[in-house]
């Protein structure tokens, strides 16, 4: 176990230090998308959920965390109301086997309508073309497995894609030419959680977004590399109260690093209050949300909503159901 927390230790130092050295770097980054997060009851803890995350709903942030489900099967669903009339739709389904926990997923963007126009000789100097196809999507496969009582990992392979339409374009001396604006790529995500032993008192790191270079239009850009440290505990738990604090520190490829810190308080394993705050957020800061449990048979079912506190845009609200069998 030593030699497994050793290891977690080296990565993250490996990790760290080189771009701590180097010049930070801000807007850099494309695929904006997969930096809004998903799950109602994670963001209702303001995004400090890499050590919180278990079941199906930790394929969307920290893979290692399903290794803790309890469950054969868990389905979730989330929908988020972002802002500018963004909306973003993900579902996830993993399985548990004795080899470990596997999962499928899959997320689209709808950006709303946009009209396209094109330069004109006009007073208005341009004239409308109709409405744009824009929109993303992703699809992944994840894994994951308890190597042992106190260490579990994870990862995740994910195909990313984002389409802004088409449009025509006038190279000196050539006709029109008609292109189409797209991108797409693969992206890796890797996780771990480590518990020391410290009460309930566990720790680990994820990285997301891993992936090479994409070109678009000859020109070259990274997606929304972020590496995450995280610790949780439990204060107190039992069948009628438990209240959990998390906390994760973030850096970004493309901002400075963050702090977020969250907390969920249970009653009666039946009501979920949480409560959560950003910091070092351009857009985001305080957040709060709730969620009910309840057992139907052999099922279980949850159902989450958060809002999160925008500083310049409207405030954005996400809802999450989820299901075990």
């Amino acid at each position: 176990m030593k030699k497994c927390m050793g290891l977690t230790l080296i990565l993250l130092l490996c990790l760290f230090t080189p771009v701590q050295a180097q010049k930070k770097k801000l807007a850099q980054t494309g695929f904006q998308f997969l930096k809004i997060g998903l799950s109602a009851r994670a963001e209702a803890m303001g995004g400090a959920y890499s050590m919180v995350g278990d079941g199906a709903d930790a394929m969307f942030y920290n893979p290692a965390g399903m290794a803790r489900m309890d469950s054969k099967i868990q389905m979730v669903a989330h929908r988020v109301q972002w802002i500018a009339d963004i909306n973003y739709t993900a579902l996830g389904t993993a399985y548990k086997t004795s080899h470990g926990i596997f999962a499928v997923n899959f997320g689209a963007v709808n950006y709303g309508e946009l009209i396209g126009t094109q330069v004109a000789g006009n007073e208005k100097g341009f004239t409308e073309t109709g409405s744009i196809d824009v929109g993303a999507y992703f699809a992944g496969l994840a894994y994951s497995k308890q190597l042992t009582n106190k260490f579990f990992i994870g990862g995740q392979i994910k195909y990313v894609s984002e389409h802004l339409g088409s449009s025509t374009i006038s190279p000196v001396g050539t006709s029109n030419v008609a292109v189409d604006n797209k991108a797409d790529a693969i992206n890796f995500t890797f996780g771990t959680i480590y518990y020391t032993g410290l009460r309930s008192l566990r720790l680990g790191i994820y990285i997301r977004n891993f992936s090479p270079e994409i070109e678009y239009q000859k020109i070259g850009f990274q997606l929304p590399l972020t590496f995450h440290i995280g610790a949780a505990m439990e204060l107190f738990d039992s069948p009628s109260h438990s209240l959990s604090l998390a906390f994760d520190a973030i850096h970004p490829r493309d901002f400075s690093e963050r702090i977020y810190l969250g907390g969920e308080y249970w009653f009666q394993e039946f009501l979920a209050l949480r409560v959560g705050y950003k910091f070092n957020h351009d857009m985001e800061s305080l957040t709060a949300g709730a969620g009910v449990m309840q057992r139907i048979g052999e099922r279980q079912v949850l159902i989450d909503y958060s809002f999160t506190r925008n500083e310049f845009f409207a405030n954005v609200s996400r809802f999450s159901v989820g299901i075990a069998f």
